[in-house]
């Protein structure tokens, strides 16, 4: 149990610093979780191509790696302002991180909720095995 927190604290206080360090850049693998009010069809989870660019339904290729969240929601903005007038969107980086070792999940729970400073933050394990 001791070590699971401390895994878990590990991960937090990793991407606590991407947070308050310098903004997270998008980057192959990644995910943009896209929602466009009022166009069910352009909303969904979009990964990042090697090529750095999101494929979009409707829309196509969308360049966003290298990009702060912000960057990427004004150039997603533009792009689907093309087919849709001032879209009103909203756009959540998805990226993963990996850890070597044993990690111990108990009661088949995968996701824990750390509240730091007032932030609510979910951080979700996976379990693999070979």
């Amino acid at each position: 149990m001791k070590q699971k927190i401390t895994i878990i604290i590990a991960v937090f206080l990793f991407f606590h610093s991407l947070v308050y360090a310098d903004p997270y850049r998008f980057q192959p693998g990644d995910y943009i979780d896209l929602y466009v009010y009022n166009a069910p069809e352009l909303c969904g989870e979009f990964r990042i191509y090697a090529d750095g660019q999101a494929r979009l339904p409707l829309v196509g290729k969308v360049h966003v790696a290298g990009m702060t969240e912000d960057e990427a929601y004004d150039s997603l903005r533009s792009a689907i302002n093309e087919f849709i007038k001032n879209p009103n969107i909203t756009i959540t980086a998805k990226y993963s991180v990996s850890v070597m070792g044993h990690v111990a999940i108990q009661h088949n729970k995968d996701v824990y909720t750390l509240n730091f400073g007032g932030d609510r933050y979910e951080v979700k394990l996976k379990e693999l095995s070979l």
